[in-house]
């Protein structure tokens, strides 16, 4: 049962950034329909709100596969650097601006960028990190002596 509990431990944050491009997508069409009743809420949230969470979540989708098959010691490390990072990355995705309110932007850097660049430090930080993790454990754990 300790197995069980671990392994669904681990895959929450991949169910949660899997479900992100999903759930997106259903507030997408519900912007479309003269039905829905948040109708308004979400065409004014599109540029703030659901394109920097669906580019974070793609970049993200990958690395939170592997939380699935990693060891506990590796998953804690990992919990760790996502608490710190997610909370970062969301206050520098809200203070970046959606547009530019000048006519000729030279290097526009929006809110969509920033998300993505804080989706692929998030990626490839994750990726090190668990490679990192993984080498460490495996080097200090003792070798299996040859038998004879």
């Amino acid at each position: 049962m300790n197995k069980i509990s671990q392994l669904a431990k681990q895959s929450l944050p991949f169910l949660i950034f899997a479900t992100t491009p999903f759930v997106i997508g259903l507030l997408y069409r519900c912007s479309d329909l003269e039905i829905c009743g948040w109708r308004n809420i979400i065409s004014s949230s599109t540029f703030t709100i659901l394109n920097p969470l669906l580019t974070f979540s793609e970049w993200v989708i990958i690395p939170m596969f592997l939380l699935i098959f990693i060891q506990t010691k590796v998953f804690r490390s990992w919990l760790r650097f996502a608490a710190y990072f997610i909370p970062v990355a969301v206050i520098l995705i809200a203070l970046t601006p959606t547009s530019s309110p000048y006519l000729f932007d030279f290097y526009p850097f929006y809110r969509t960028d920033m998300a993505q660049l804080m989706g692929q430090i998030f990626a490839v930080g994750t990726l090190l990190l668990i490679a990192r993790k993984y080498y460490i454990l495996h080097r200090s754990s003792p070798s299996k002596p040859p038998s004879l």
